[in-house]
């Protein structure tokens, strides 16, 4: 019988990556799967590719050929912790970067992230970030919004100019500064 090597850490932090914004894999700086064996591997792809569905820990075990206590055992010793822990704090990650980049109600996003009611997610997710869903999406938006207010006010178009405004070419209406022109034709720059 062979001793199991404890999972080890890589050098170089581990980086999740978000394929089509259903799938999160577990990366090493290179894009490598962090596994060490074809057991790992498999239990690996066994919850990445389950984990935003609303499964249990006993359902994955049985998809991965082992016992609910093996299944534990083995996912701690490769992961660091428990599944339950490991597959909440993902489920959360992703449902930040959808609430800050979809239009996705906090129902929707409760449901894509594979939380089976949406108290029980924005009760997680308040205790993981300090923040309600709700509170985090409007941050974002006003975020955004202010990046564009800031952005339209360095350049904004005058909405008192006539679009069909063309610059005059005769020397009696010569403009008085490159910028004019821009101004003639409904752009203002501060």
């Amino acid at each position: 019988m062979t001793a199991h090597k404890p999972h080890q850490t890589p050098t170089e932090p581990t980086q999740l990556a978000v394929f089509e914004s259903r799938v999160i894999v577990i990366t090493d700086p290179r894009g490598q799967l962090i596994t060490t064996d074809d057991s790992q591997r498999e239990l690996a792809e066994v919850v990445i590719n389950n984990m935003l569905r609303p499964i249990t820990i006993e359902q994955l075990a049985k998809l991965c050929g082992h016992t609910t206590s093996k299944f534990k055992r083995k996912f701690k010793l490769y992961f660091g912790t428990s599944p339950h822990k490991w597959i909440t704090r993902q489920r959360l990650a992703h449902a930040k970067m959808l609430l800050q980049s979809s239009t996705l109600s906090i129902k929707e996003v409760t449901f894509a992230c594979g939380f089976v009611t949406a108290s029980h997610f924005i009760r997680l997710f308040k205790a993981q970030y300090g923040i309600t869903p709700a509170a985090l999406r409007s941050a974002a938006a006003a975020t955004h919004h202010s990046h564009a207010s800031s952005y339209l006010s360095r350049c904004s178009i005058n909405p008192t100019a006539s679009p069909s405004a063309a610059p005059s070419n005769t020397p009696s209406e010569a403009q008085s500064s490159p910028d004019e022109g821009l101004k003639n034709r409904g752009f203002i720059y501060k």
